[in-house]
């Protein structure tokens, strides 16, 4: 009986690797033919959900392997995750790292392909320089007036990392404030500031739109120190045309710190104020009203 289970197994090996020897079967016999048969009916299940394996999405699966303690080479029998199990686990953590992005939903479709430079230089130096923060890790601030793209390209920095799974968040200077003080009510300042300090890569939309107070102009300074102490990616939005407006806008020693933090961390990135309404032509080219992100 024992040996008609090990032939058996043999010839369920043999269908997969013809080459197999009875020596190198080193599993029980029982591993072997359920193994296959585990194999088979993965072969014709057509998602996770119908799988008829138990842990729904993983087989037994038989590899062949070296072993150079023994003269012949061995079939092993393994427990792994079948392609649609992968592909799920997959499609779920990019639909977390989504979610965990915060970009907005009219943003979500900003790509460098879709950004339109027309023949202005300004526009173009700017997409490039998108492009090289989303490649290579780069911080940067994009100003200029309302309505030039800026918030395309920022966008489109977060979006293009998370085509390559990697993290990041996109979040305007104002509902961060809004974030925070809520978080104080909750008993969470600490732990909600710093997940945005220690974010691999953000986008801080509109700097300059909700810090006038010193609370709030506080809230920022802390932010950007920490963020260029620990040389973590920053991309930074702004229609203040220059570090000593930033400064004057937010007033007094804090202006000054995040100006001269800013300058450390940052390349910047002007647009020119000739640069016709971006927002617009796009919202006119898909007749569609024009979001209201800078």
């Amino acid at each position: 009986m024992i040996q008609d289970l090990e032939q058996e197994a043999l010839s369920a090996v043999r269908r997969i690797f013809p080459e197999a020897m009875p020596e190198g079967l080193v599993e029980r016999p029982w591993r072997y033919l359920e193994a296959v048969r585990n194999m088979e009916q993965c072969s014709r299940c057509g998602s996770v959900v119908s799988c008829p394996l138990k842990p729904r999405g993983y087989r037994s699966e038989i590899f062949h392997e070296e072993w150079g303690t023994r003269s012949a080479d061995v079939y092993v029998v393994r427990t792994c995750a079948c392609k649609f199990s992968l592909a799920a686990t997959t499609q779920a953590d990019m639909e977390r790292l989504v979610s965990a992005a915060r970009v907005p939903q009219q943003l979500r479709r900003c790509t460098f392909a879709n950004f339109q430079t027309g023949n202005h230089r300004s526009l173009r130096r700017a997409l490039a320089m998108a492009q090289s923060a989303a490649e290579y890790g780069l911080s940067l601030v994009l100003s200029g007036p309302v309505g030039v793209g800026k918030s395309h390209l920022a966008a489109a920095v977060v979006n293009y990392r998370l085509t390559k799974g990697r993290p990041g968040i996109f979040v305007d200077v104002q509902r961060i404030m809004v974030d925070l003080r809520d978080s104080i009510r909750r008993e969470q300042y600490a732990e909600t500031l710093s997940a945005i300090q220690d974010a691999e890569c953000l986008v801080l939309d509109d700097l300059g739109a909700e810090c006038r107070t010193d609370w709030g102009a506080d809230q920022v300074s802390s932010i950007v120190h920490h963020r260029v102490h620990h040389e973590r990616q920053t991309v930074i939005t702004t229609n203040l045309g220059s570090l000593e407006k930033l400064a004057a806008y937010l007033q007094g020693d804090t202006g000054a710190r995040v100006a001269s933090r800013l300058m450390a961390l940052c390349e910047w990135v002007e647009i020119a104020a000739d640069t016709p309404d971006y927002r617009g032509q796009i919202a006119r080219q898909r007749k569609i009203p024009a979001p209201q992100a800078s």
